[in-house]
C-alpha cells in the first residue's frame, strides 16, 4: 500500500480506527508499539486513547475479535473502532514489508492500513474481504455475517463494522450500506451514483442483476481481483 492511499484512509470516516476504551494515560511511557520494547515482561505495549505509547497487562483476545478496552487484546493488539466496530487488531510496521509480513501471520487477506492517525509509522492488521461473495468477514456482534466496504484508494474490500439494509440494486454510501453482506456498494461508472451490486466471480458464467436481467460484470474501481454484476444501463 503506498503512502497516499495511507493518507486517503485515515481521512475515510468509514476506514478510520480509533482507540477504545484504554484508560491508561497514568500509564503512558517509553514503549514501542509493534516491537513491544519498552514493558515489563508481564506488561504490552499498547496506544492509549490519544494515540501515545502505554504499557498495560495484555488480554486474551485476538485478531478482529470484539472488545470494549485495548486491556482484553492479546500482547501486540489495541483495541481499535474499525468501520464503527471495535475490535483487537495487530499493530505493524505501517509501509514496511515487515509490517506486510506481521499481518500476513495474524490472518488471510489482513493487512497493515495506516488507520492509528497520531502514530504515523503505526498501522493495525485489519481484515479484508478475501472473498466477498463467500462472506469471509468475521461475524458483527449480532452474531451475522458482516458485509465488505471499499475505502477510496484502496485496492480490496475491507470488512466492514456496520450493519447495512439498503436493497441490491437500490443507492448506497457511507451511512447506508448494503443489506447483504455479499454485496458491494459501488458505481457503475464515471458520473454515476453508488449501488449495491451483487458481486461476481471474475471470469464467471454470465451474471444475473438485481432486476432480474442479464447483467454486465464490471471491476470494482481502483481493484483488480473484485467484480460486481451491474443492470444494463438504460
Amino acid at each position: 500500500m503506498s503512502l497516499s492511499q495511507s493518507g486517503r484512509l485515515r481521512a475515510l470516516a468509514a476506514a478510520a480506527a480509533l482507540l477504545v476504551g484504554c484508560e491508561a494515560a497514568s500509564r503512558s511511557q517509553a514503549c514501542e508499539p509493534v516491537s513491544g520494547q519498552g514493558c515489563r515482561d508481564d506488561q504490552s505495549c499498547t496506544l492509549d486513547e490519544a494515540g501515545d505509547p502505554a504499557c498495560q497487562r495484555p488480554g486474551t483476545a485476538q485478531h478482529f475479535e470484539p472488545c470494549t478496552s485495548s486491556e482484553q487484546c492479546a500482547r501486540g493488539f489495541a483495541c481499535l473502532e474499525v468501520d464503527g466496530a471495535p475490535r483487537c487488531a495487530r499493530m505493524c510496521a505501517l509501509d514496511t514489508a515487515a509490517g506486510s509480513a506481521t499481518c500476513a501471520a495474524v490472518a488471510e487477506g489482513a493487512q497493515c492500513l495506516g488507520v492509528v492517525a497520531p502514530q504515523p509509522s503505526v498501522g493495525a492488521c485489519v481484515q479484508t474481504c478475501v472473498d466477498p461473495a463467500s462472506a469471509t468477514c468475521p461475524p458483527l456482534e449480532d452474531g451475522l455475517p458482516a458485509g465488505c466496504w471499499v475505502p477510496e484508494g484502496f485496492d480490496a474490500p475491507v470488512c466492514s463494522g456496520v450493519r447495512g439494509s439498503v436493497d441490491p440494486g437500490d443507492l448506497c454510501g457511507v451511512q447506508a450500506r448494503c443489506a447483504r453482506p455479499t454485496d458491494l456498494c459501488v458505481a457503475r461508472g464515471a458520473g454515476e451514483a453508488p449501488r449495491c451490486w451483487p458481486t461476481a466471480a471474475v471470469g464467471g458464467q454470465p451474471c444475473v442483476a438485481p432486476d432480474g436481467l442479464p447483467g454486465e460484470r464490471i471491476h470494482v474501481p481502483g481493484t483488480t481481483r473484485f467484480q460486481v454484476c451491474v443492470s444494463a444501463r438504460d
